[in-house]
């Protein structure tokens, strides 16, 4: 039998975990609304001196802002989820944020991984297929590849192998 000693320790530790992985999500919304924020007032600025040419940095960089906020927004249960292992349960929660029109390059590149960790080398596929549409960095491009190559689709995979060793050198 587990003694309370070895219980109690496992369960401060389980907090101490939730306390980090808060404090991270905390962090990262409150740095973005932060230069929202930092941009907003600038923007402000701007605009009561009449000066039109520091308008259009300050647009740029709230807009990227917000667009980031609102992904975390989205994906965060997902990502939660894809981040503690739990592949098919991310896969779903993804999936729902596809059917609710919220599909963009990141989500479908989630997809293909959640469904690449489950060996799922269909579904996979057809999300790497999604994801590449948009720019990915080079392992997106090499596991893509990795599936049409496990699904008998060698000349596509070579396609793939090669703009992998492009953006790998």
């Amino acid at each position: 039998m587990i003694s309370e000693k070895y219980i109690t320790k496992f369960e401060k530790e389980i907090l101490l975990q939730q306390k980090i992985e808060h404090s991270k999500d905390a962090f990262i919304e409150n740095t973005t609304k932060a230069w929202v924020t930092f941009a907003t007032l600038g923007l402000i600025n701007s605009l009561l001196l009449g000066n039109i040419f520091s308008i259009t940095p300050l647009l740029f960089f709230m807009l990227i802002s917000i667009s980031l906020l609102a992904q975390n927004k989205n994906t965060k249960v997902a990502d939660k989820l894809f981040d503690r292992f739990e592949f098919v349960q991310a896969a779903q929660e993804y999936l729902q944020l596809v059917e609710k029109g919220n599909k963009d390059g990141y989500i479908c590149m989630q997809l293909g991984d959640s469904y690449f960790n489950m060996y799922n080398t269909k579904e996979a596929e057809i999300w790497y297929a999604e994801a590449v549409k948009s720019k990915q960095d080079a392992e997106t491009y090499y596991r893509y590849a990795q599936m049409l190559k496990s699904n008998g689709k060698y000349k596509e995979s070579n396609d793939q192998m090669k703009v992998f060793a492009a953006m790998s050198s």
